[in-house]
């Protein structure tokens, strides 16, 4: 008989080498052809056990509502392990100090090469053991030196992890974490792209008139809406200055002004009057910011600005008319559907001896009996027509009763739904005094 225990054991190292070097090329393998990270979390523990040997493989995230490690792939010898497993906490306690527990909250790789023995196996030895457990390795697997997972294999004998085999492990999941930050910055960049995408989609399509220049003010780029608010096209702006748009009626003050506030980093918002390509005038309301990089530094300035004109003209047109409204003699007023004041002009507030501000006031309060007598007849014929005109009567606050000629208008909105109601009325107060001198008069005859 000869004594061969010396070449089983080294026959037995060099299986066990050419089962870790295959895992560790099927790993590669499958790191290079992975599309994604849930491909290489999934297929992972299957290659450590069909080629690594290993009894059981899992892959572990930290739960952050239970603020334990959460199992999200395994392979092998199983065994309701898992459930057992549930236990291991993410927090430095007792059942977070096991090798997976502090792997993936301290991330480190930790290893148990007897776990029939090692204290720190000491909650999960038994169940271990019964499942031919002897020896463990987690491996932390980070992106941006953060970890996102762990990795937990088991041997099915003790002191199974030299230094060599511990440094191939490390390897192989340095090459997982590089390849998932290569996934997370591939994510990142088609996230960019896509929200890059919509963003230009946004400003080509928006109704605002954008504009981005270089430093000195030159244009680099606008979009369609700006061709078509001021008739020059994209080809005819590209390197020429704003000034192109300059009228008469913004001061050289304002426009330094401007230059002032966006060269030192500060957002400017105003309203420029600017000339079109055809001579035409226009008012637009413009944001003009400065553009910096990671480093702080303006690389650009982009003005994003709508067209007012039609605003401005209505803006003019109401002053006109609050001006007229307040200068006759007629009363004018408006009221929400619960009569509540929204405007009344000078006429009404004088001779209703209002002082303060009129839509402090509802129009029910200055309704005499006799116009609150008529009231329901009103509303049913606003109701029904949306205008009425007749004879109403309401009083001061001094009790003066003021009996008018009145119109009275029921507006609505694009849903045809009632929104408010304006008035005018004039004081009839003269002719009814002259009816009541006829009448006597006409008695006397």
């Amino acid at each position: 008989f000869n004594d061969i225990s010396i070449t089983k054991k080294a026959d037995e190292e060099i299986h066990k080498s050419q089962r870790l070097y295959e895992f560790i090329s099927k790993t590669n393998d499958l790191i290079l052809h992975a599309k994604n990270e849930d491909e290489i979390i999934s297929e992972i523990c299957n290659i450590a056990v069909k080629s690594g040997g290993f009894i059981f493989a899992w892959i572990g995230i930290i739960d952050d509502t239970t603020e334990t490690v959460k199992p999200i792939a395994w392979a092998g010898h199983e065994d309701g392990y898992l459930n057992v497993i549930k236990k291991i906490s993410s927090k430095d306690i007792p059942s977070g100090r096991g090798p997976s527990g502090k792997s993936i909250r301290e991330g480190q790789h930790y290893y148990c090469n007897d776990i029939e023995n090692d204290p720190i196996m000491a909650i999960w030895r038994n169940d271990a053991l019964k499942r031919g457990y002897r020896s463990s390795i987690s491996l932390p697997i980070k992106i941006d030196e953060k970890v996102i997972c762990n990795f937990t294999i088991y041997a099915t004998k003790p002191f199974f992890y030299t230094e060599e085999e511990v440094q191939l492990l490390l390897r192989v999941t340095e090459n997982i974490s590089y390849a998932f930050h290569t996934f997370n910055i591939d994510n990142k960049r088609k996230a960019a792209e896509s929200q890059l995408k919509k963003v230009s989609q946004a400003v080509e399509q928006s109704s605002a008139s954008i504009l981005i220049t270089d430093l000195k003010g030159n244009i680099e780029y606008v979009n369609p809406a700006f061709s078509k608010i001021t008739g020059y096209s994209f080809e005819e702006t590209i390197g020429q200055n704003p000034r192109i748009l300059k009228s008469d009626h913004t001061t050289a003050l304002e426009y330094e002004h401007l230059w002032q506030d966006i060269t030192h980093n500060t957002q400017w918002e105003g309203i420029f009057c600017s000339r079109k390509k055809n001579g035409d005038l226009y008012w637009e309301y413009a944001n003009i910011s400065p553009i910096v990089n990671e480093d702080g530094n303006i690389t650009n300035f982009v003005a994003v600005k709508e067209n007012i004109t039609e605003r401005i003209r209505l803006e003019e047109e109401q002053k006109q008319l609050i001006t007229i409204f307040e200068n006759t003699t007629a009363y004018v007023a408006t009221a929400d559907l619960n009569g509540n004041f929204l405007y009344g002009n000078k006429a009404i507030k004088d001779i209703l001896e209002i002082k303060d501000d009129v839509t402090n006031y509802n129009i029910n309060d200055f309704r005499s009996e006799t116009g609150k007598s008529i009231i329901n007849e009103i509303n049913k014929i606003l109701l029904q027509t949306g205008k009425w005109i007749g004879e109403n009567e309401y009083q001061s606050l001094s009790g003066k009763k003021i009996p008018v000629l009145q119109v009275m208008v029921l507006h609505k909105n694009t849903k045809n739904e009632p929104t408010h109601i304006s008035t005018t009325a004039i004081d009839i107060s003269k002719i009814k005094d002259a009816e009541k001198e006829l009448v006597r008069l006409n008695d006397e005859l």
